[in-house]
């Protein structure tokens, strides 16, 4: 059951790498701007080159990347109050991919929080901090994702 967001995440992802964010039926893509997405990673700040938000079927996809192939992406339930927790309840989700290696909260001992202060057609602004569960032969086994701010267009 854990898994789930794994899925919800490909296939949300999936979809939209061909949207523009015109469609008024399907999932809204990044606008003009982008926004901004940054964070500090086991204890060094990162901002992102790239950020996008994406909404489609209740779910809100924020993501966050950078040239060097690092991205951070934060999922949660449009219905949630804030601050969401990341935790067992799949209200919210985190996830780090660097290169080939990707760490997720749903893996055990994920927790953290989303806090949404903003949510309207056209942006989602907040902060978030989480710190993944352990992974499987990865290295480190755990991230530790802190003072995480996003201010993105749909």
């Amino acid at each position: 059951m854990k898994r789930i967001w794994t899925p919800i995440l490909a296939a949300i992802l999936a979809v939209t790498a061909g949207c523009n964010g015109s469609s008024t039926t399907g999932p809204t893509g990044p606008g003009p701007s982008g926004g901004t997405f940054t964070a500090t990673v086991d204890g060094v700040d990162w901002t992102a080159s790239f950020a996008s938000a994406v909404r489609q079927s209740g779910v809100v996809v924020l993501n966050g990347s950078d040239s060097a192939g690092f991205s951070i992406q934060v999922i949660f339930s449009e219905g949630s109050s804030s601050p969401i927790p990341i935790d067992d309840t799949l209200q919210a989700n985190g996830v780090v991919n660097e290169g080939t290696g990707y760490w997720d909260t749903t893996m055990p001992g994920g927790i953290g929080t989303v806090n949404v202060t903003e949510l309207t057609t056209a942006e989602v602004r907040g902060t978030f901090s989480f710190t993944t569960g352990v992974a499987g032969g990865e290295t480190p086994a755990v991230r530790e994702i802190t003072n995480g701010t996003f201010d993105v267009s749909f």
